[in-house]
């Protein structure tokens, strides 16, 4: 005989869980506070960055963009770093990434990209040619490839794990004064990667390996840190290329604009229920507090959007903090006048500059990498990829034709 008491037992399981979010499905978290060095008041009115001695207590979630229930850990992707502060002014989330470049710059290309990245709809298998057929008439994401398909696409310790903003922002300041800011996350343990073949190795032994190593580093009582830093510019200053302030697909040179340390996160323990507190934990970058603003890069307006669609999608509705703030600020979409032609130099530029920015070794990585996936892609996919090396860097894109034996 059914009663009452176990009618509600059995609902609460059908709705015990969530549908999965599109991206960033698998993760694992942590709490602790974050604490300014010093008052940054000159450049934002946010309120956990105005009094050195205060403690803002944060929830932080890792995750891996393409990584389902059960994947591994260690397998090579973009991981989220994502830190939620609970500040006196409401929540504040700071959306961010392990490298500091994203793909593409243009959000209409969006959807294609998750399809490319994403298991073939036939088999439901991942196949490396989606991506690199994506990669081949797309350009601009050659960058962040030299990124991913370093050693920084494979991790075994989010404790050892950089993390960027990607996308700038503003801050504004008690006097109106605005600035143009990208956030970088450095562990204060120091940044390690791991291997092609580490990481295949312990995506079999271990496929939890870096959320275990999380779990037991608390556990253990060891604090885990990291150093908030900046980048800033101001919105009155001249620029010689607007064009790579708000382009997610470059990174801003620190000799031109160096890194500013701002305040270090403690992570102290983990959570008590991961269901509740991490896998049901909704982060965006339209939820924001006062001083902080969204930039009108178009890439990170649709991701607000998009992010916040799928909270309604998932949950009913939007979850607490100043969420919709964004929709107040006047928008202006802008691609600065570039011309197609333009734009294909300036993303040749960038990776030059990054290529030639690398070791030898590096280099030497990147290419074995690289060549792993692309032996078994379709031949023509494979000279595009190359040939756009090659306008970089005739050296590095040779090494890879001579690798694929073209």
């Amino acid at each position: 005989m059914l009663t009452m008491g176990l009618i509600e037992s059995l609902t609460r399981l059908n709705r015990q869980r969530q549908p999965e979010p599109i991206t960033h499905a698998k993760g694992a978290g942590a709490r602790g506070i974050f604490i300014p060095y010093m008052t940054m008041k000159e450049y934002t009115r946010a309120c956990f960055l105005q009094n050195a001695e205060l403690e803002t207590p944060v929830l932080v979630r890792f995750s891996r963009m393409m990584g389902r229930a059960g994947s591994a850990d260690t397998a090579r992707d973009v991981r989220g770093f994502c830190v939620k502060f609970f500040t006196q002014e409401g929540i504040y989330d700071l959306v961010g990434s392990n490298l500091p470049v994203f793909f593409i710059r243009d959000p209409e290309k969006y959807p294609q990209l998750l399809e490319a990245l994403s298991p073939c709809p036939k088999t439901n298998i991942r196949d490396p040619e989606r991506l690199w057929k994506f990669v081949s008439e797309n350009p601009e994401t050659m960058h962040m490839i030299t990124w991913l398909y370093s050693d920084r696409g494979t991790l075994k310790s989010y404790r050892t794990m950089e993390g960027h903003s990607v996308h700038t922002y503003i801050w504004e300041n008690c006097n109106g004064e605005r600035f143009w800011v990208r956030y970088h996350w450095r562990p204060l343990e120091g940044v390690e990667d791991i291997s092609r073949q580490e990481a295949e190795f312990l995506a079999g032994y271990d496929p939890d390996a870096a959320a275990r190593d999380l779990a037991i580093t608390l556990e253990d009582g060891r604090n885990i840190k990291y150093e908030l830093c900046v980048q800033l510019i101001s919105t009155k200053q001249s620029i010689e290329s607007e064009l790579s302030l708000l382009d997610p697909t470059v990174t801003w040179p620190e000799a031109s604009v160096p890194w500013i340390k701002v305040g270090v996160m403690i992570l102290r323990s983990g959570v008590e229920n991961y269901r509740e507190e991490v896998e049901n934990c909704c982060f965006s970058p339209g939820r924001l507090i006062p001083g902080i603003h969204l930039s009108s890069e178009p890439l990170l307006l649709a991701m607000t959007f998009l992010s916040m669609d799928d909270e309604r999608c998932r949950f009913g509705s939007v979850q607490g903090g100043n969420a919709l703030a964004f929709l107040q600020q006047e928008i202006k979409v802008s691609d600065f006048g570039i011309k197609p032609h333009e734009r294909k130099v300036f993303d040749t530029g960038q990776l030059a500059w990054r290529l030639q920015s690398m070791s030898e070794q590096e280099k030497n990585t990147l290419i074995d990498n690289m060549g792993e996936e692309l032996l078994f892609v379709d031949e023509g996919i494979q000279k595009r990829i190359v040939d756009c090396l090659k306008e970089a860097n005739k050296a590095v894109g040779t090494s890879l034709e001579k690798w694929l034996r073209l």
